[in-house]
C-alpha cells in the first residue's frame, strides 16, 4: 500500500526527496554501512542506547536551564503531599509520581526532572515493542524515529503533567491488546489482566485516555478476533482488573461530586453558533498537524525512492489484523474527540491532542508497505537528529531568553527557593520555635514555598475548600495560617483574599531578584497571618485594602 501524502506532507516529501538526492553519496560511505548493519544485527541494543541518550539529554537540559520547578510540577507536589485518591481538577497519578520522587530524592529537584523523560522513553519503548511484533525486527526502531520529530515528545514534554503522564498508555494499551488478541485460543490470561490493569491506571493519569479505552473496547466488537475473544474468559478478566483498579478512584470522585469531570467545560469555550461549532474541531486538527510536522517530514524521508525493499510481510490474516489494530487505535480516539467537539460545540485545546500520535510511525511504515530505501533511512536518521537537537535548543532558549522578549520574569526563573527561605526566616522571627503553619494562596506562590521549604506545610489553595479538602476551614482560624499573594499588573489583589480579609494581619512584603541574567524588576510577595497570631500582636494588625485597590 502506498503512503497517501497530501498537502503539507506532499510538499515535505518533495523537499525531502531533493535533500535525499543531495546526500545520497553518504549512503555509500563506511559510516552509513556500519550504522545500518548495526541496526539490523542488534536492533534492541540500538534502541536502548538511543532511548537512553534521548532521556539523558532532556533531563540534563531541564536541569541546566530550568531554574525553578515548572508550574505543573509545583501544583502536583501541592497535591501529592496529601496522597488523595481524587483531586479537584485531574486524577491523581502524576501527583503521586512526583511525590514519590520527592520522597525518594529527599526533595531533590534532579529526581523530579527525571519524570518527564522517563515517561516519554517508556512510550517510545512500548511503541518499539509493538512495532517488533508487527514489522521485521530491523525496521521496528524506525517506527519510533518519527516520534522524535513531534513537538509533543520534545519541546513541550519536560514539564511533567497529566498530558505527559498519559503518553505511555497510548502505546501500552495497543501493545497489550495486540498481545492478547494475536495469541491463539483467546490469548493468555496474563496479557488480559495486564491490559485491564494498565487501562485502569490510564484513567488515573488523565481522563482523556477514555477515548483510547473506548477504541480498545469497540475493537473487540468490530473485528473477528475480538468477537471470538469475547467467548473466552480473557476480556472479562481484563474488565474485572480494570474495575478493581478504578473502584477506589470512583468512590473518591463520588465524595467530591465528580468535580474534576467538569474541568474541560470550565477551561474551554462553548460554541455560540454553527460557525464556531465547525471552527473548533478544524482549529484543533490544524494544531495537531503543526505539532506533527516534524514527524511527517521524517515519514516522508522514509518514502524516498531507491532500490526497492522487500514487502512488509505477506497479505495474511495476521498482517491484516496488525494493520487494522494500528490504524484503529491511532484513528478512533482522535476521531472520537473531534466528533465530541463538533456535537457538543466545545473548544479543544491543542495540547489535548498530544497523546494520540504514539502509533504514527508504525502506521506510516505499514502505509509504505515496503522496507525504506537506504537513502530514505539515512535521511530520516539525519532529520530525526536535527529535530531532536532543535527541540533541545528551543527549550533551552525559551528558558534562558524569554524574559529578554517579554521584559518580565517567567516561571522558569522564579525565585521559589529564595522565597521559601525568606518566609521561613520571617516566620521564625515572628514565632520562634513554632513550625510554619498552613499556607494560603495560589498553588504557585504557596506551592513554591511548600515545595522548597524545609518544613513543607500543607497548602489551602486560594482559600477554596473544594480545591483543598485536606484543610478544615473552621480549624484554620484556631490554628493560624500564613497567607501569600502578589498584585497583578494593575496593582489589584486576588479576589479570593476577600474570604479571609476580616481575619488578616499584614506582616509585610518580600522582595527578591529573579533567577535570570537579565536585569528585571524584583518579585514582590505580600504576606500576612490569619487566625491565631503569635507573639500577642493581634492588636497591631493592618488590614489589606479591598481587592482591586
Amino acid at each position: 500500500m502506498k503512503a497517501d501524502l497530501t498537502g503539507p506532507a506532499r510538499r515535505a516529501g518533495a523537499a525531502a526527496a531533493r535533500l535525499g538526492r543531495a546526500i545520497a553519496p553518504l549512503g555509500r560511505g563506511a559510516v552509513a554501512d556500519r550504522t545500518l548493519a548495526g541496526l539490523r544485527r542488534h536492533p534492541a541494543r540500538g534502541v536502548g542506547i538511543a532511548l537512553g541518550l534521548f532521556g539523558l539529554a532532556w533531563w540534563l537540559t531541564a536541569l541546566a536551564t530550568q531554574r525553578n520547578l515548572p508550574l505543573d510540577a509545583v501544583e502536583m507536589l501541592t497535591w501529592g503531599r496529601e496522597w488523595q485518591l481524587a483531586y479537584w481538577k485531574h486524577p491523581p497519578l502524576p501527583a503521586w509520581v512526583l511525590e514519590l520522587l520527592y520522597q525518594l530524592g529527599g526533595g531533590s529537584e534532579a529526581l523530579l526532572y527525571l519524570a518527564s523523560p522517563a515517561f516519554v522513553v517508556l512510550t517510545f519503548w512500548a511503541v518499539w515493542r509493538l512495532a517488533a511484533r508487527i514489522l521485521p525486527a530491523p525496521l521496528a526502531p524506525l517506527a519510533v524515529l518519527p516520534l522524535v520529530g513531534l513537538a509533543y515528545y520534545g519541546f513541550t514534554a519536560p514539564e511533567f503533567n497529566h498530558n505527559v503522564a498519559q503518553y505511555p498508555f497510548f502505546a501500552l494499551v495497543p501493545l497489550l491488546l495486540h498481545r492478547a488478541l494475536a495469541e491463539p485460543a483467546g490469548g493468555r490470561a496474563r496479557d488480559w489482566l495486564l491490559l485491564g490493569l494498565v487501562g485502569g491506571l490510564a484513567l488515573y493519569a488523565k481522563y482523556s485516555t477514555a477515548p483510547l479505552l473506548l477504541a480498545a473496547a469497540l475493537l473487540l466488537l468490530c473485528h473477528p478476533l475480538g468477537w471470538r475473544a469475547l467467548a473466552t474468559r480473557g476480556p472479562w478478566l481484563a474488565l474485572g482488573a480494570f474495575l478493581l483498579v478504578l473502584a477506589p478512584h470512583l468512590a473518591a470522585l463520588w465524595t467530591i461530586d465528580f468535580l474534576p469531570l467538569g474541568t474541560p467545560a470550565m477551561r474551554a469555550a462553548q460554541a455560540a453558533d454553527w460557525g464556531q461549532r465547525l471552527w473548533f474541531p478544524f482549529w484543533f486538527l490544524a494544531g495537531q498537524l503543526f505539532n506533527c510536522l516534524g514527524g511527517l517530514l521524517i515519514l516522508a524521508a522514509l518514502c524516498l525512492p531507491g532500490r526497492a525493499g522487500s514487502a512488509l510481510g505477506d497479505p495474511s490474516s495476521a498482517l491484516a489484523f496488525d494493520r487494522f489494530l494500528v490504524f484503529w487505535m491511532l484513528g478512533v480516539p482522535l476521531l472520537a474527540v473531534v466528533g465530541y467537539s463538533l456535537l457538543a460545540g466545545q473548544e479543544l485545546e491543542t495540547m489535548w491532542g498530544s497523546p494520540f500520535f504514539a502509533l504514527l510511525g508504525i502506521a506510516g511504515l505499514l502505509a509504505l508497505g515496503r522496507e525504506p530505501s537506504r537513502p530514505g533511512v539515512l535521511l530520516a536518521l539525519l532529520l530525526g537528529g536535527l529535530l531532536f537537537l532543535a527541540g533541545l535548543a528551543g527549550y533551552a532558549g525559551k528558558n534562558l531568553f524569554e524574559p529578554l522578549v517579554s521584559g518580565r520574569g517567567m516561571r522558569a526563573q522564579f525565585p521559589g527557593e529564595a522565597l521559601a527561605r525568606e518566609l521561613e526566616a520571617e516566620w521564625a522571627r515572628l514565632a520562634p520555635g513554632r513550625p510554619l503553619p498552613t499556607l494560603v494562596g495560589s498553588f504557585w506562590l504557596a506551592g513554591n514555598v511548600a515545595a522548597y521549604g524545609e518544613q513543607r506545610p500543607p497548602v489551602f489553595i486560594e482559600a477554596r475548600p473544594e480545591r483543598s479538602p485536606w484543610i478544615d476551614p473552621q480549624a484554620l482560624a484556631r490554628d493560624g495560617a500564613v497567607v501569600l499573594w502578589s498584585r497583578d499588573e494593575r496593582g489589584g489583589e486576588p479576589g479570593w483574599l476577600d474570604e479571609l480579609r476580616a481575619g488578616l494581619c499584614l506582616r509585610g512584603e518580600i522582595r527578591l531578584p529573579w533567577q535570570s541574567w537579565i536585569d528585571l524588576p524584583p518579585l514582590t510577595v505580600h504576606w500576612a497571618t490569619f487566625g491565631d497570631v503569635p507573639g500577642g500582636a493581634a492588636g497591631r494588625c493592618e488590614r489589606p485594602a479591598a481587592a482591586g485597590g
